[in-house]
């Protein structure tokens, strides 16, 4: 039994020193806070365990324009994790090598008639700041709805889902094209924040968290994240999550913002 349990705790060790290599490896693979041009980006990740299923990214193209995405796939751990890293790679690639003229929307059918269906299926925002006009696009694939908060701090939801990528293969997508000037910001979110469930069982839901994001429009992004964070943690009332949170904040700042540099 002493042997027994010795090899136990060995095998135990080994993967979880694995895992702890694989979340090191899976956070450096986040965009660090950056200011590129007039777009900066902002985000939050807390897993619910050593690896996650939720992952974004921001990408300049040679072009000027910024493309973005968040995703969160279906499921946690290890097999959501690793997902996770091939949806990323996925998505990346589709931005880095967009062809002039093409559509937002036609890369993720793409994207999603070429999914392994063996796969778990994942839900996903993609979208593109233009680098010269005052607009952006964005295409969603089942995520939730994300958050546009305008300079003068008016807030709205935009979009109504559409099929997550992985579930039906012949899915086509629209694009939804908005005015994104300086000072607006787009909160992009996982379901882990709305559906965060305090020790009743109630979920923080959309309401809690459009009333949050207007009550701090009018502070910088990285204050909105903390009180987003502090909120959540109060609304679950223990340290465990019951999913992976991530949030993904893009804007356009002025030209003439002090801070505009590349940190």
């Amino acid at each position: 039994l002493q042997r027994v349990h010795h090899d136990l705790q060995e095998a135990y060790d080994q993967l979880r020193r694995d895992l702890e290599a694989a979340a090191t490896i899976q956070t450096a693979m986040l965009p660090a806070p950056t200011t590129v041009d007039n777009i900066r980006h902002t985000g939050l990740y807390s897993p619910s365990a050593l690896v996650a299923g939720d992952t974004y990214n921001v990408i300049r193209r040679p072009d000027g324009a910024v493309g973005f995405f968040q995703i969160d796939v279906a499921g946690h751990g290890a097999a959501a994790a690793l997902v996770s890293v091939a949806g990323q790679h996925t998505l990346s690639q589709a931005i880095l090598t967009r062809q002039q003229g093409a559509l937002l929307e036609d890369i993720v059918a793409d994207v999603n008639r070429q999914w392994p269906p063996d796969l778990p299926y994942f839900t996903t925002i993609l979208g593109e700041i233009d680098p010269v006009r005052p607009l952006a696009r964005i295409v969603q694939a089942g995520h939730p709805s994300p958050l546009l908060v305008r300079a003068d701090g008016s807030v709205r939801f935009l979009g109504e889902s559409g099929y997550p990528i992985g579930v039906l293969q012949q899915a086509s997508y629209d694009s939804i094209e908005f005015d994104f000037d300086a000072g607006d910001r787009l909160l992009i979110y996982s379901d882990g924040v709305i559906e965060m469930e305090n020790p009743a069982g109630e979920f923080y839901s959309e309401d809690r968290l459009r009333a949050l994001v207007a009550e701090h429009a009018d502070r910088p992004t990285p204050k909105i994240l903390q009180a987003l964070q502090e909120a959540l943690r109060t609304w679950r009332g223990r340290d465990n999550l019951t999913d992976d949170v991530s949030v993904l904040v893009v804007e356009r700042i002025s030209p003439r913002d002090p801070i505009h540099a590349i940190h």
